[in-house]
């Protein structure tokens, strides 16, 4: 335990402390090291990790914030490499139906939780993230430049301290996935933004590459070129229904959402009840074309789409509630597709 703590406290002294002593920013360093030091005390701990996002992101205590995240590193020409991790140290992803998926190629990124349906921040957030590659290939994921959002890349190279939380000085517009030796790879890491818009980053695999699309703060700007839309066929057609866990029970602000793509595309979100959803592409090795995702916040026990129970928080569909809503492709070809704007059911029970 005291081996590893020192590899990260080591990590932590080589890449943020002495940088920041050198530039004459003593004071800074000194609040820097004296919470590295907590953190490493703590670093297998979940709450570490939201810590230490929050220290590198607002500094540490000094009237000065520390530089973001999102200028370190940039500029490289050479694209770090991502370690291979053990199978049984990283989570099984995506899951099916699971929120915050993106996809491009061969890399399916989780986070887990809809970046489209966060408030928009001027300053740098972080979230972890699993980058699944699939087909036993290597490819690259790079930031390519958007409207209104900054993105940078966390995921530790190749030869990094053994450590959870990569990401508390790696940020990089370019992160390359090598193959490991099994079939379907997944890396460890995180993710940083800011701002409202969409993100945008390419996903190469050979000679191939494809763009993954970041809706962010409820906005599809920058999501899509400057043609005019194309329609979006009525076989696009969503299903709505209450996700609590439990059947017919109102006890949540859970509303599941899905929607059969009849063709491919590169993001697919869901206009309801005054917001943007995201939903998740189909898990790798699904033959069907189902998108899911949910709308938080806004029903069954609260919000736009609250219904009425009976005394023990129960709906068995009526009365009968049909929100007004609207399906919005992103096509493979950087083109956007529109759907026209239709009631759907709320049903009481989702998946």
């Amino acid at each position: 335990m005291r081996s590893r703590e020192a590899k990260f406290g080591a990590a932590i002294a080589s890449s943020i402390i002495a940088p920041l002593a050198r530039r004459g920013k003593r004071s800074e360093a000194a609040d820097f090291s004296r919470a590295a030091g907590r953190i490493a005390v703590m670093w297998q701990r979940p709450t570490a990790l939201a810590l230490l996002l929050a220290i590198g992101v607002t500094g540490c205590g000094s009237s000065r914030a520390l530089r973001p995240l999102a200028t370190h590193r940039l500029t490289d020409r050479v694209a770090p490499t991502a370690p291979c991790a053990p199978q049984n140290r990283v989570a099984r992803a995506p899951l099916p139906g699971e929120s915050g998926v993106y996809a491009a190629g061969p890399i399916y990124l989780s986070v887990g939780e809809d970046l489209g349906q966060l408030p928009p921040r001027p300053r740098l957030r972080g979230v972890e993230a699993i980058a699944t590659v699939i087909g036993g290939r290597a490819a690259t994921l790079r930031v390519l430049p958007s409207p209104g959002v900054r993105m940078t890349l966390a995921f530790a190279p190749r030869g990094a301290p053994d450590h959870p939380h990569p990401f508390a000085y790696y940020g990089r517009a370019t992160v390359r996935f090598s193959p490991c030796g099994r079939g379907t790879e997944r890396f460890y890491g995180g993710v940083l933004f800011a701002g409202r818009g969409c993100a945008r980053l390419a996903a190469d695999a050979g000679t191939t590459s494809q763009t993954m699309v970041i809706p962010i703060a409820g906005s599809l700007r920058g999501c899509a070129h400057g043609r005019a839309p194309a329609p979006l066929g009525p076989s696009w057609a969503p299903f709505l229904g209450v996700a609590c866990g439990a059947p017919n029970r109102m006890t949540c602000d859970r509303i599941g959402i899905g929607v059969w793509a009849s063709g491919p595309a590169a993001a697919v979100v869901v206009r309801v009840a005054a917001r943007l959803v995201t939903l998740s592409p189909p898990a790798p090795g699904d033959r069907g074309r189902l998108w899911q995702g949910y709308l938080l916040g806004q029903g069954p026990a609260h919000g736009a789409l609250r219904v009425r129970t009976d005394r023990r928080r129960r709906w068995f569909g009526t009365p009968e509630l049909h929100p007004r809503v609207q399906v919005i492709a992103i096509l493979p070809n950087g083109q956007r597709a529109t759907g026209s704007p239709m009631r759907v059911l709320l049903h009481p029970g989702f998946g």
